[in-house]
């Protein structure tokens, strides 16, 4: 290795990578070289974290890095992407000639074939980018079931935290503090893990910020349709978002631009995202939630020992955090409890999707080269017929499939899901609560059901690490949600907070 120090990939952020390719320290064949081992050590074996379901073999990985470093001597760099690995959630296709499938965690889609790559993937691929591994997630996207735990499929198994010793409690709740989340559990785990610098996910309700905050990372979903989606399984394009996860706000930064569509990113200045980076919070006015009125019940949250307090405790920091570097503060912001949205008994968001997922479904199926399933219904018979793997004795259930297939709401049920979703989440909430408070954007404890108004909304959040917890040292952070197109502030509150707080915590059995 040119550099003479072995490389921190559990701590190293993409722009700190790219320097040392840049000033010649390292090359991206000794980068993928030392990636593919932490993925070997830890993956399957070591900690078994099970974060990826695939990985590129290591003949295609070594050729793309060996070109890109060729280039680079030649050319100058691509970017600040140039050379470095990447992860992608297992709902993005990924081409043949990148060597992974794309299977939505079932054995169903295992030999599928996909005709081209998705779109944000080309996308990467042009950056320099490259795709070393497809992450594990809830199967079909938590559509197939709502199970006991998040981040198992049946392609994949059980994903675990990097940092929690002994990873999954039993019963400890399907948001109880030794659950990674999902449902892009292995993009999270995976970039916490060192197996790369940065990671794609998408998200409806929580799928990628629930599960970046309990890897400390920082992680955003943009506004819904300011994404590229082309290419990849979503549940619902009224709904679904691309987005990624990084150990920095400036990593953050680019890897948001990136996942923009043209109409989305043609709205920035030249320099992106990167323009509203700040150290301070000058001029920022945020209204942060009473922490008592937004948290998990304990149905859904197991607390031990002083979890909640601490939880409590370390956002009421936060705060103080705010005012003591510039910015103004609103406490507590009101806005309707998530059970104003449900309809039913069901969340007006889910009760939407309903509507639309079988078309989408069976859209993705249609549109692959070749699959042992092309219907919803197929999929469902599959999944009987191998019951074993697909319907194991801890995950027997595809009750959310079946139920959706079987009694699907009407457009006029949808267009009053869609309704209540917008009023309450919008007029009644966010866009009632910035304007009514006079602030810039809203701050949530991560740990709580914030991620349902985000979603509602259509509005962006986002999500930075604030602390671990004493009882298992998982992480645990903080969400801001602000108005469609506002990623600009809330950059600007990111990159003041990091500016301002301890590093991020990483996991202490993978550091020295």
């Amino acid at each position: 290795m040119a550099t003479s120090k072995p490389l921190d990939l559990v701590r190293m952020t993409a722009t700190e990578l790219q320097d040392l390719l840049e000033d010649g320290k390292l090359t991206s064949v000794e980068l993928i070289k030392e990636t593919l081992a932490q993925i070997d050590r830890h993956n399957t074996k070591g900690l078994a974290l099970k974060a990826l379901i695939s990985t590129a073999s290591e003949d295609i990985l070594i050729t793309r890095a060996a070109e890109l470093d060729d280039e680079r001597t030649r050319k100058g760099s691509r970017g600040p992407f140039h050379g470095l690995p990447v992860l992608v959630k297992d709902v993005i296709n990924t081409h043949p000639n990148l060597g992974m499938p794309t299977t939505l965690g079932s054995y169903s889609l295992l030999t599928a074939k996909v005709s081209k790559n998705a779109t944000i993937i080309d996308k990467m691929i042009e950056q320099g980018m490259i795709i070393v591994g497809k992450t594990n997630l809830n199967e079909l996207s938590s559509w197939k079931s709502m199970g006991p735990m998040n981040g198992w499929s049946a392609v994949g198994g059980q994903t675990n935290s990097a940092y929690v010793n002994g990873g999954l409690e039993p019963h400890d709740g399907v948001m109880g503090h030794s659950n990674p989340c999902g449902a892009s559990t292995g993009s999270a785990v995976g970039v916490s893990a060192g197996f790369s610098p940065v990671a794609l996910g998408t998200e409806v309700d929580g799928s990628l910020v629930q599960p970046a905050a309990r890897a400390a990372l920082y992680a955003m979903k943009p506004s819904i349709g300011a994404t590229e989606l082309g290419g990849m399984f979503t549940v619902s394009e009224e709904f679904d978002s691309l987005g990624s996860m990084a150990k920095s706000t400036l990593d953050l930064a680019r890897m948001t631009e990136l996942v923009l569509n043209p109409e989305a990113r043609s709205k920035l200045p030249k320099d992106g995202y990167l323009s509203y980076l700040r150290r301070d919070f000058a001029g920022l006015k945020v209204g942060f939630v009473d922490p008592e009125q937004w948290r998990w019940p304990d149905s859904v949250q197991p607390q031990k020992d002083n979890t909640r307090e601490q939880m409590k405790q370390t956002y009421l920091a936060t705060m103080k955090l705010v005012e003591n570097n510039g910015g103004k503060t609103v406490f507590p912001v009101t806005i309707p409890p998530v059970s104003e949205y449900m309809i039913d008994g069901q969340p007006c968001t889910i009760l939407a999707i309903r509507h639309v997922f079988k078309t989408n479904l069976e859209k993705y199926l249609a549109a692959l080269s070749s699959s042992e399933v092309r219907t919803a219904n197929e999929l469902i018979q599959y999944n009987k017929r191998y019951a074993s793997k697909e319907l194991p004795p801890d995950f027997p259930e595809q009750d959310r499939l079946v139920d959706t297939i079987k009694n699907p709401i009407n457009a006029e049920q949808y267009q009053e899901a869609v309704a209540v979703c917008r009023q309450v989440s919008r007029e009644n909430g966010i866009d009632k609560a910035l304007s009514e408070s006079n602030i810039d954007l809203l701050a949530f404890p991560m740990d709580s059901p914030c991620p349902r108004v985000a979603a509602a909304a259509g509005y962006p959040i986002a999500t930075m690490p604030i602390g671990t917890l004493d009882y298992n040292g998982r992480p645990f952070g903080l969400a801001i949600i602000s108005k469609a197109g506002r990623e600009d502030v809330m950059f600007s509150f990111m990159s003041a907070f990091e500016a301002n707080s301890e590093p991020r915590a990483v996991p202490p059995t993978l550091v020295d």
